[in-house]
């Protein structure tokens, strides 16, 4: 491995069944996370829905705001 070096190395992924699964699992994952990311308009809500519940979170209406009952 050493002497041909890192790139010069073949991984036969249909016969490793580990690397295959990982290899899945890390592109279903990254396109979770890409859609969530989104893009500059859909951050810019998060960020204002996190502002406004940070807002109410730290106000005297704390308890009715997390109280499943009565909100």
């Amino acid at each position: 491995m050493q002497k041909a070096g890192v790139l010069m190395n073949r991984y036969y992924i249909e016969q490793n069944e580990e690397l295959q699964n990982n290899v899945i699992y890390m592109v279903k994952t990254d396109g979770i996370c890409q859609w969530l990311l989104g893009d500059a308009l859909k951050q810019d809500q998060f960020r204002f829905l996190y502002n406004v519940n940070k807002v109410i979170y730290e106000s005297a209406i704390k308890d009715y705001y997390l109280n499943a009952k009565t909100n």
